[in-house]
């Protein structure tokens, strides 16, 4: 950093700018990425300077590495105020583009859906994407983009990172790289404007992602939760906004699940109804084993079962939920009890079903609905609902994520 910072200010000094006014810009540029009364991240700022470097010096499809970035970037500065460019100026204004986009404090978009689409990309650990991201911001007049445009490709780049979280393709390094190759073809003369841009970036992505069937397998056979625990809150709270049914939330109850309570924590976090955790209490030992409740055996089912998505739900009552049963039929729950914590299925607060059958439309799929059951009905939990569970909400997911045919404008 204090390198860069000499160089800079003396390519500045030999075009007669003042050493004051080139230390007054680094510290509006470092100042970016720094909180209030903390030490400058230098962790951020260089993964900006690799990217700006990426994106907007560099002409082919490979990263450069810390290494060799300062040498590189002494010879870009050397060249640009050679040429009568103060450098540090286009640096001020990628580095705000790239705090919006890696959503540093009090960085935003004035597009409230397209800040809420960046945020949704933050929480899938798209890093990835930033220089494609970049790429778009600095220049979105020249590729002919609306904001209708960029928020299409934003929902087309939720897509493609829900599928890579799930089933792990492509390889990172082969993602990071397909996205410099669409800035290489975006920033070329001959590049695609508007609606094609959009297109090009929509089939780019789908052809290096799996297919609906994989996408589907993957959902159906592996667990979700221990694969990537962001991705799998992140499908949950999709699932509940998408899927059919009336809504537990109104003017008096918004929608609150991607808030953080006074802890900087979510609300809302998952909840495996199956606990996970070892030494599994008698009651779900027999309940999911009940031919050999035996703890080891019981153990195995648990792991096979127990981070699938069909075996999660949201709570904001977590800590509470623990490793209690499904169904306490030795203290069972009354109607009119105002509050009852005794089991997953009744848990009850001031009147409120907070658990299993807290009205959810995610909730609405525990019981088996097509053999007569209700909530209310609903006394066991075992694998074979989850297994039922798993294979409804993932037809869900892979509906809620399917790549568009193609872009209206």
């Amino acid at each position: 950093m204090d390198l860069l910072k000499g160089q800079f200010i003396g390519e500045a000094s030999r075009k007669g700018i003042d050493k004051s006014e080139t230390l007054e810009d680094w510290d509006e540029f470092v100042g970016i990425f720094t909180a209030k009364d903390e030490d400058v991240n230098v962790s951020i700022v260089t993964q900006f300077l690799l990217n700006n470097y990426d994106v907007f010096e560099s002409t082919g499809t490979k990263s450069i590495t810390k290494g060799k970035a300062l040498r590189l970037y002494e010879t870009v500065i050397q060249d640009e105020y050679r040429r009568g460019s103060n450098y540090l100026d286009t640096l001020l204004s990628r580095a705000e583009l790239f705090a919006m986009i890696t959503r540093v404090d009090g960085h935003h978009h004035a597009d409230g859906r397209i800040d809420r689409q960046l945020d949704a990309l933050k929480r899938l650990d798209s890093t990835q994407a930033i220089p494609l991201l970049l790429s778009l911001f600095a220049d979105q007049k020249t590729f002919g983009l609306t904001n209708d445009h960029v928020s299409q490709i934003l929902d087309i780049l939720i897509d493609f990172y829900v599928r890579r979280n799930i089933t792990l393709v492509p390889k990172s390094s082969n993602t990071r790289s397909r996205m410099l190759g669409l800035v290489r073809e975006l920033t070329s003369l001959a590049g695609p404007r508007g609606k094609a841009a959009v297109n090009l970036i929509a089939s780019t992505l789908k052809e290096i992602s799996s297919s609906d069937s994989v996408f589907l397998e993957a959902l159906k056979s592996e667990g979700l939760y221990d694969k990537n625990a962001k991705t799998a809150r992140y499908v949950l709270i999709a699932l509940e906004r998408g899927l059919t049914g009336t809504s537990s939330f109104d003017k008096g109850h918004p929608d609150n699940l991607d808030e953080l309570g006074d802890n900087g924590k979510p609300i809302w976090t998952i909840e495996h109804i199956l606990p996970e955790g070892e030494n599994l209490p008698k009651w779900w030992r027999e309940m999911i084993s009940p031919d050999d409740p035996d703890p080891e055996t019981a153990a195995s089912i648990q792991e096979q079962y127990v981070h699938l998505l069909g075996n999660l739900t949201l709570t904001p009552y977590n800590s509470e939920f623990k490793q209690k049963p499904f169904v306490n039929a030795e203290d069972s729950y009354e109607d009119g009890m105002e509050s009852y914590d005794k089991s997953k299925r009744d848990y009850r607060v001031n009147g409120h079903f907070v658990g299993m059958r807290h009205p959810f439309r995610l909730n609405a799929s525990i019981p088996d609905t097509a053999n007569g059951e209700t909530i209310e009905t609903k006394t066991s939990w075992t694998p074979q609902d989850i297994q039922r569970r798993t294979e409804f909400l993932a037809n869900e997911v892979v509906k809620l994520f399917a790549f568009p045919e193609d872009v209206t404008e």
